[in-house]
């Protein structure tokens, strides 16, 4: 996990150049992110198997998420038997991405569902949510640890939400619902997230969305900006095994890791708040088709290595590319490159498009082409037969020979 950032934070500024488009936002005297873009609504998705999804339309009920469950770090239990410099094979399942509940000032629903306030006498903790780096006093996700100084703050991942409906679709699933039976995940949290709703999942969240808080009960406004990309400490958290069975490559092929938000506007949130949808900019970039456009078509070394690839067409990875909001870490980085290897001519779209590992498997790959119909399908990986090999080979064979000669 990243460590948290220390130093002060200055006045940012984010430039995106995709496709000719650029859009900016900065932090201004008010402490609120602006928006400006060129960016035109995407049209209706079409699935992998050629139906057409069902998009919600602006006249029906907006998009309505109720907050369940609030979340700050805790103390890692059994810290101080660890050794000095642990590792993560060190830790057991429950001394990873530890949470803990904040307990809010409730709010309750009234017969004309709008959400008011609960008096009360009760010390109530404040969940509150600022541009840039999120939950005040917490340090989550929002730093990248492969860089140092001001430009390691990744506005663009303030928040990370998970929803009950992503756990419910877990727990059913037969080899990973065994992954929740020592913990309830409305205490304890699994995903590292600091918000859990209720109402949505992956297939109905798009990039770009904005919510805000129903009732004006809190100013805050935030911004869908990508899944969350799972990374091994899911596994470790869930105590399931490695690789293609486990939780972190099943969540990231489903998008059920959960999703970054960046901070619009600042405010609070509480237990029992309603978050309402009030722009969906790019219905067709739901969160599960983004999550299986760049990491869940394939090959099995691409899925084993939960590494970037694109199986589609070069216009729908250059539309992807020109999403302003979409966040660069993990997302539009990895898109960019592998729209920079396409643009080389380091793929050919016949032959299923372009990892970001293709030169490299070419020096350690040969590859197979199968065909139907004189056009290429698919492709079989087989490890080649070099020269050094047979050379290796050889020595070794004349060294056997030498070796029965003497013995003989």
């Amino acid at each position: 996990m990243p460590p948290p950032t220390t130093s002060p934070l200055p006045e940012l500024e984010f430039t995106d150049h995709g496709s000719g488009m650029n859009s900016y936002r900065r932090q201004d005297s008010s402490g609120e992110l602006s928006f400006d873009s060129s960016a035109s609504e995407c049209s209706d998705a079409v699935c992998d198997n050629g139906i057409k999804e069902v998009l919600e339309d602006y006249d029906q009920d907006p998009l309505t998420l109720t907050v369940k469950g609030l979340y700050a770090k805790r103390v890692m239990p059994g810290a101080r038997f660890l050794p000095r410099d642990y590792t993560l094979k060190d830790l057991n399942k429950h001394q990873v991405m530890c949470r803990r509940r904040i307990l809010t000032k409730p709010v309750s629903t009234c017969d004309d569902n709008t959400s008011v306030d609960i008096d009360g006498d009760e010390k109530y903790e404040v969940a509150k949510f600022e541009p840039v780096t999120g939950l005040v006093n917490g340090f989550f996700w929002h730093t990248d640890p492969t860089l140092a100084g001001p430009g390691r703050v990744m506005e663009d991942r303030a928040i990370l939400f998970q929803s009950e409906e992503h756990y419910e679709r877990l727990q059913k699933e037969p080899g990973l619902k065994s992954c929740f039976d020592d913990f309830d995940y409305k205490e304890t949290p699994s995903f590292g997230e600091q918000v859990i709703v209720q109402g949505c999942d992956s297939r109905q969240l798009s990039i770009g969305d904005i919510f805000e808080v129903e009732g004006n009960l809190s100013p805050l406004v935030v911004e869908v900006t990508c899944p969350r990309k799972p990374c091994h400490y899911v596994d470790k958290r869930h105590g399931s095994e490695l690789g293609s069975n486990g939780m972190k490559r099943y969540a990231l092929t489903n998008s059920l890791s959960g999703w970054f938000c960046r901070v619009l506007k600042g405010g609070e949130l509480r237990d029992g708040m309603k978050l309402i949808r009030t722009k969906h900019p790019h219905p067709k970039w739901t969160l599960a088709y983004t999550s299986a456009a760049l990491y869940s078509g394939g090959s099995k070394l691409d899925l084993a290595m939960c590494r970037a690839h694109w199986r589609r067409s070069k216009d729908e990875l250059q539309e992807l590319v020109s999403i302003p909001q979409l966040s660069p870490y993990e997302w539009k980085d990895e898109a960019m490159k592998l729209l920079d290897k396409w643009e080389d001519g380091s793929c050919n779209e016949e032959k299923g498009g372009v990892n970001l590992s293709t030169s490299f498997r070419k020096q350690i790959f040969a590859f197979v082409e199968v065909k139907r119909d004189n056009k290429i399908v698919g492709s079989i990986d087989i490890f080649p037969i070099t020269a050094w090999t047979i050379s290796l080979m050889c020595i070794f064979v004349a060294t056997l020979a030498i070796g029965a000669t003497y013995t003989a």
